[in-house]
């Protein structure tokens, strides 16, 4: 199988027999900086690349583990307690009301956002 054929049986939802591997290019301050730190000037970049990781590399099942959350995470805090109800700040820096009861159910570690009634505000 060529690499189009796989790089089609990919984004077509087929079973390719490897996932193929397109990183994107660098920026050109980046390259500039690696040409500084010893780069060849005249070597493909990706050939390059490729002579230095070996190609078992790429031939076991790959798992990448991403948190896609805002980074840093707003620490989640109780901002105000009155009248049978929270105010807190929840992990994305929403401000959220919840009653008593909910609070009560929450375990240690809770996740506001689980808990979310009403959005007060960002």
């Amino acid at each position: 199988m060529t690499a189009r054929e796989r790089y089609l049986d990919t984004v077509l939802f087929r079973r390719p027999p490897q996932i193929p591997l397109v990183p994107g290019g660098p920026r050109e301050s980046t390259l500039a900086t690696w040409h500084r730190q010893g780069l060849p000037q005249d070597v493909d970049l990706w050939a390059h690349l490729a002579d230095l990781v070996p190609r078992e590399a790429f031939d076991g099942p790959v798992s990448v583990q991403a948190d896609f959350r805002m980074m840093p995470l707003f620490e989640e805090r109780v901002l105000e307690h009155c009248g049978g109800h929270y105010v807190v700040r929840d992990w994305m820096g929403a401000t959220t009301e919840m009653t008593d009861h909910k609070m009560r159910n929450a375990r240690a570690g809770w996740r506001l956002s689980a808990q979310r009634q009403v959005i007060l505000g960002f």
